[in-house]
């Protein structure tokens, strides 16, 4: 594991998944955006982007969203099931 994506709720974390490379998450992370869409204002919901350094996660990368998106969301977790493949 050499990056975490991990989803917030205004209450806190509520899941993350794992993945082999920097360029993985960031590529999952980017999807997210052309998902969710941009210029949507608020920070109701977020997803930040992890690198592993020893043994500490390092955030390098994050996303607001002002509202859930279920498509998003959706394509979030599919990514973790098809790493089980």
């Amino acid at each position: 594991m050499e990056s975490r994506l991990l989803f917030f709720t205004p209450k806190g974390p509520l899941c993350f998944v794992d993945y082999n490379s920097i360029m993985e998450g960031r590529t999952i992370l980017n999807r997210i955006r052309q998902i969710a869409g941009s210029g949507r204002q608020g920070h109701e919901y977020q997803f930040t982007l992890f690198r592993k350094i020893k043994d500490r996660l390092v955030s390098i990368d994050e996303y607001f969203m002002p509202r859930f998106d279920l498509p998003s969301l959706e394509f979030f977790v599919e990514t973790a099931f098809s790493k089980r493949s």
